[in-house]
């Protein structure tokens, strides 16, 4: 499903990948705010599949709506779930790298691995798993292997 810009969910999913996972302020987390915007605008639907709706039947930010597939929500819920973790993490390895932890690097793996299922290198998991390795390396604060 695509919308007036023509962005569907795949662009946004191999944008994603190409940066090595959604960041606030990203390319792909910006095609992301955008496709939702438009989704929103047509009540919930993209103009190709000749239906229409009104702002007053979309009271969520979230898409809920019945034009989305079971399957496209299952991936926008794995994305968020992704973003929420990489709000969480980010933060500590910007301003506080010796805190991140086994769990914190494990957390994002498991995100991103079922957005992405891949974790590329360089990657902010890939970098968090490596401040957590080294930190349980050198007495940090990672407290499982």
């Amino acid at each position: 499903m695509s919308t007036d810009s023509g962005i569907t969910p795949q662009d946004i999913s191999e944008t994603a990948r190409a940066e090595g996972g959604t960041t606030k302020g990203s390319l792909s987390a910006q095609m992301q705010s955008q496709y939702t915007k438009e989704l929103n605008a047509n009540g919930g639907a993209s103009e190709d599949q000749g239906t229409t709706g009104t702002a007053s039947n979309n009271t969520s930010s979230v898409n809920t709506t019945s034009d989305i597939t079971p399957a496209e929500q299952s991936r926008l819920d794995r994305e968020r779930n992704l973003q929420e973790a990489l709000d969480v993490v980010q933060p500590k390895m910007a301003y506080d790298p010796k805190s991140v932890t086994q769990e914190d690097a494990s957390l994002l793996e498991s995100r991103e691995q079922r957005a992405h299922g891949v974790i590329p290198k360089g990657s902010v998991t890939a970098t968090a798993r490596s401040l957590a390795d080294k930190n349980a390396a050198y007495g940090g604060t990672g407290t499982t292997t």
